[in-house]
């Protein structure tokens, strides 16, 4: 790792990476990696395989000393990165809404505030039954999230890739524990014009997973100004009209951005840092 990058220059959005982009790291590792590119915050991805060691099975004592170790760095963790998936009816979607209580438990353990949620691929039933599963699903856990302090952030994925079907989701569920997280490829990139993505999910959005990319497969993510996508129009459209203070997150696969964390992580902060800049200019 290089010399530690000053923090972001801006107060109004934060910068934090998902595990993906350091798979093998333990979790003092991140903790390092974070620092010395200049990250607010990092994303756990849980049920992944990854080594931080923050999981289901992981006892209570350890998880809240992995939070503490993010927490004594000034680091703070937005939110757990999950697999779980709404779009499911009758008692998978049971199952599924007693593995989020679970996996809420571990955030709250860990001093996590959210969990990254998708509603996935309904197996069966139209569109009308995808979303109205996962609004009933997501509605039969608020009372639980906000109990324990642990929102839902449901990302623009999958089925749900379009602003305007996740937004329908979380405008049906009407409550202020489930949020968006905006991947901003997805809608984008599948065919969703910007304008029309802006007016689907004002006001809902909670997190970010933000890059660039060159097609709506996840393969194509790319350096910033290599891709396609209006970045310092969303960017823009954030700060001036969401007065976001959320979190930009660097989620992209393998690599995408360098052979190893030590070159893609700071390609991505920096290349960000720029956008940000630019904004300001």
């Amino acid at each position: 790792m290089g010399l530690r990058r000053v923090k972001q220059i801006t107060k109004q959005m934060k910068l934090s990476f998902m595990t993906f982009a350091c798979p093998e790291w333990n979790a003092l590792d991140v903790v390092d990696g974070a620092l010395t590119y200049g990250f607010d915050g990092v994303e756990l991805r849980v049920e992944g395989g990854h080594k931080h060691g923050l999981e289901l099975d992981t006892p209570t004592e350890k998880r809240r000393n992995i939070g503490a170790r993010f927490a004594d760095a000034g680091l703070e963790l937005p939110c757990l990165a999950t697999s779980l998936r709404f779009a499911k009816g009758g008692d998978a979607g049971r199952e599924e809404c007693e593995r989020a209580l679970r996996l809420m438990d571990l955030a709250d353990d860990a001093g996590s505030l959210a969990l990254r949620v998708f509603g996935g691929e309904p197996e069966n039933g139209g569109d009308e039954d995808a979303i109205s599963w996962a609004i009933e699903n997501l509605q039969s856990l608020t009372d639980e999230a906000e109990a324990r302090g642990v929102a839902l952030w449901f990302e623009t994925h999958d089925f749900f890739r379009l602003g305007r079907d996740t937004a329908a989701v979380i405008r049906g569920v009407n409550h202020p524990a489930v949020r968006c997280n905006w991947d901003v490829m997805h809608p984008q990139e599948n065919g969703e014009e910007f304008a029309q993505t802006k007016e689907y999910l004002d006001g809902i959005i909670s997190h970010t997973h933000f890059h660039d990319a060159k097609s709506a497969d996840p393969a194509t993510i790319c350096a910033f100004g290599e891709g396609n996508l209006p970045l310092l129009e969303m960017l823009r459209w954030l700060q001036d009209e969401q007065k976001f203070n959320g979190f930009l997150s660097a989620e992209y696969f393998g690599d995408a951005l360098g052979a190893s964390p030590d070159e893609s992580l700071p390609l991505w902060a920096d290349g960000c840092r720029d956008l940000l800049r630019q904004l300001r200019s």
